[in-house]
């Protein structure tokens, strides 16, 4: 399942994107559920704007396996 966004606007501030971050894995949760399969690792990753060449580009990802195999939202997020 991948749910792959923009933030539509650029995001600066921490709980702003950990916010949006939420949303996403609420949305591969909801998706999971729908085909009644579970999740047993979670990967995000973030990258700055490539089309804004004034800015420094960032990019970096990170992955965690889960303790269970999950499509519980609280689960997902945490």
């Amino acid at each position: 399942i991948c749910t792959s966004r923009s933030f539509g606007n650029m995001l600066t501030n921490l709980t702003d994107i950990e916010e949006a971050l939420s949303n996403y894995a609420a949305r591969c949760a909801d998706k999971l559920r729908k085909q009644e399969t579970s999740a047993q690792y979670v990967m995000v990753f973030l990258h700055t704007n490539p089309f804004n060449k004034t800015d420094k580009q960032y990019s970096n990802w990170r992955g965690i396996a889960l303790s269970h195999p999950t499509n519980a939202t609280p689960d997902i997020i945490q």
